[in-house]
């Protein structure tokens, strides 16, 4: 069996803008995103930020019950639902399958003081891929963000894993981006050398 994670521990514990683990601060991936500027959701009005967020995570958590095989007879909301038959189209095409330990799991980088909650680690037709998943768009920085993520894998070696961003839809059909480039690493490094430069260093 691979071992693909470093897991955090019960006495860890986590926040919108950093983990702490073992005593140490780590920023949160997606809270590294959003001060780099690189992702942006001020346009959207505070009042339905709380619905879009639950909504993800309502996905996130039917989308891992139905590749664990524990959804069946499970009532899931109506409006998550609606966004299942392209998730099942998506497995279908592609085969994917998520290896042991490689789906829902947080990961962190001791070197790199980030931390986040990786989507898949699996397999393609024979090729190992990163993937996170995400509600109708997949957004310019996932490109980024799953470089990220494998940057906390130092066990795989960065050019042998391709990384993808998946948009599932309500009309029943799914985004897959192009596989991201090799030169995601060099420009991941650098948002993080200079989000902590802008912090000061690390604590």
């Amino acid at each position: 069996q691979i071992n693909t994670m470093n897991p955090m521990t019960d006495e860890d514990s986590v926040n919108s803008e950093h983990y702490a683990i073992k005593g140490k601060r780590y920023v949160r991936v997606t809270r590294l995103l959003q001060e780099r500027g690189l992702t942006d959701f001020s346009k959207i009005p505070e009042r339905d930020r709380d619905y879009y967020i639950s909504r993800g995570t309502q996905n996130h958590l039917a989308w891992e019950m139905v590749e664990k095989g524990t959804a069946g007879g499970f009532d899931f909301d109506p409006e998550v639902q609606k966004y299942m038959p392209a998730h099942a189209l998506f497995l279908e095409r592609t085969g994917f399958r998520a290896i042991p330990g490689g789906m829902e799991k947080r990961v962190h980088s001791d070197e790199l003081g980030i931390a986040g909650r990786l989507d898949r680690l699996g397999m393609i037709q024979g090729r190992l891929v990163l993937i996170d998943y995400k509600t109708s768009t997949v957004l310019q920085a996932t490109s980024i963000q799953t470089a990220l993520y494998l940057l906390c894998l130092p066990q795989y070696d960065f050019s042998k894993v391709e990384r993808f961003g998946v948009a599932f839809r309500k009309d029943g059909k799914y985004k897959m981006s192009e596989k991201y480039p090799l030169s995601d690493k060099k420009d991941a490094l650098r948002h993080v050398a200079e989000y902590w430069e802008s912090k000061g260093g690390r604590a």
